[in-house]
């Protein structure tokens, strides 16, 4: 029983974790008022309770300095770089396998723990071995479906990402100045 108690748990806080993160994944609304700013040489607007928001207002800010397409182009770069190693897109889709691995262990582990006290083989002793193993199919799928959205937020994202390149590209020189 405890093996089974023990799947729901974990599955529910594995969940909340891959929610959190799912969660946190940069929106790209802040990107593209950064975008229509380069276009129209307009202030960002930049909402001080959003991080990402924040951040995209300095990026304005140093390209805005720049004179050179290469530099722009490298500071964008740079703010690429620190938004991945923060997004932490891919963890939601990790934790489903460790949900559905986790589900499979414990089943395993609680059937093995009936048949090893040779309490008997029935209905009752695998109640809590498909407990545990339900509890980590249904934890990975919700996992995965976060997982899933959040790769879907990553790639609009990255979608404003490559339409502020060409909007350096045409704003900026080719050559370095």
């Amino acid at each position: 029983m405890w093996f089974a108690i023990l799947a729901c748990v974990s599955g529910v806080l594995l969940v909340l974790g891959s929610w959190r993160l799912a969660r946190a994944q940069p929106s790209a609304h802040a990107l593209e008022a950064c975008v229509r700013s380069l276009q129209q040489s307009a202030p960002v607007p930049v909402d001080a309770a959003d991080r990402i928001s924040v951040r995209v207002g300095q990026l304005v800010e140093r390209i805005g300095r720049t004179r050179s397409r290469s530099v722009a182009v490298a500071e964008l770069n740079e703010f690429i770089s620190e938004v991945d190693s923060a997004s932490g897109a891919e963890v939601p889709l990790t934790l489903a396998r460790v949900c559905f691995t986790l589900g499979l262990l414990l089943g395993v582990l609680a059937l093995a723990t009936r048949l090893g006290a040779a309490t008997g083989v029935g209905l009752e002793a695998a109640t809590p071995a498909l407990v545990a193993v339900m509890a980590g199919l249904a934890s990975g799928m919700v996992c995965y479906q976060l997982g899933l959205s959040a790769r879907r937020r990553r790639q609009e994202f990255r979608g404003v990402l490559r339409r502020l390149t060409q909007v350096l590209e045409r704003r900026l020189p080719a050559s370095d100045a």
